[in-house]
């Protein structure tokens, strides 16, 4: 627990698959609206146009 309090994090495994993991909870820390803002502008853009394209080539001919 002490090392989960440091901020790792354990993955648990049954049978040699991964079944949970274990880490810290998050600090519950308010961010300001200036900061929230930054973080976005951080986030990796998405060409919705292209996710489109190729979902439809991928699925192309499969009935659901």
């Amino acid at each position: 627990m002490d090392a989960v309090e440091a901020g790792e994090t354990f993955r648990v495994t049954r049978n040699g698959i991964e079944v949970t993991e274990v880490r810290p909870i998050s600090c519950g820390c308010k961010l300001s609206a200036q900061e929230l803002v930054e973080r976005h502008h951080q986030l990796t853009k998405i060409d919705y146009a292209a996710m489109s394209a190729e979902a439809d080539e991928f699925f192309d001919g499969i009935e659901v």
